[in-house]
């Protein structure tokens, strides 16, 4: 049912809680979960994938979700798979031969410095709603706030590399230096 997908993130979080009161399962729930860790897994995968193959247009990505609390929780999984990542290839360095290890190691440097955040707008009581849907809104907003992230991504030598947006920064945004947008929402 596509239009539980497409519904607000309180609303979503208010059928949940029917749902689970009820004693039903929602199975797309399962199916949209695994979506995303499917999606999260290959932007890690792409995105170092470019790095990897030492292309020199690696640049900045954008990845571009249906709403907020999407975009929260596709943060949240590509930290996760960005953090299995690097720990697979710091075990490997740990075998790998002394002549081998200076790129491995500068890809490890890479994913160590690369920065990522969320960038949304602002709604009320994002906390409370984006909490329902156990989601932590609090500390992006902090940073939203507090950081001139509009200028760190633009500026191709900032380690800001990765972020998560919703509707914000999709028009009257200009960034050369991302060269990658992950768009997963319905196009129009």
């Amino acid at each position: 049912d596509l239009d539980l997908l497409v519904e607000h993130p309180v609303r979503i979080g208010r059928r949940r809680a029917q749902a689970d009161r009820q004693g039903l399962a929602l199975e797309h729930q399962d199916s949209l979960v695994i979506r995303l860790e499917a999606v999260a897994e290959d932007i890690v995968r792409h995105y170092m994938g470019r790095y990897e193959a030492g292309s020199d247009q690696v640049g900045k990505a954008m990845v571009v979700s249906i709403d907020k609390a999407t975009a929260v929780r596709m943060y949240d999984l590509v930290q996760k798979h960005w953090a299995e990542r690097l720990a697979t290839l710091e075990a490997e360095l740990k075998t790998t031969p002394e002549l081998e290890r200076a790129p491995l190691a500068e890809t490890i440097e890479f994913m160590r410095t690369t920065d990522m955040a969320v960038v949304v707008s602002q709604s009320q009581n994002e906390v409370a709603d984006m909490a329902e849907l156990g989601l932590d809104i609090a500390k992006h907003r902090k940073r939203i706030n507090e950081e001139d992230l509009d200028s760190k991504f633009k500026d191709p030598a900032d380690p800001f590399r990765l972020v998560f947006v919703c509707a914000m920064w999709l028009t009257g945004f200009d960034a050369p230096s991302c060269s990658t947008v992950y768009l997963d929402k319905p196009m129009r």
